[in-house]
């Protein structure tokens, strides 16, 4: 297992990093569109019946 480790080029292992970063970050940014989507009709539904 080390030695294949060894034989990976250091800028694959890079580019792999960045892609499960970018994958987090578009998986986070939706999640905080999904809650805006919900919370929106859920606020002016509250504050409508104050």
């Amino acid at each position: 297992m080390i030695e294949d480790f060894d034989k990976v080029d250091l800028s694959v292992i890079m580019d792999e990093v960045r892609l499960i970063l970018a994958e987090k970050n578009i998986a986070l940014s939706m999640m905080r569109t999904g809650i805006a989507i919900l919370v929106l009709p859920l606020s002016s539904l509250l504050t409508s019946m104050t």
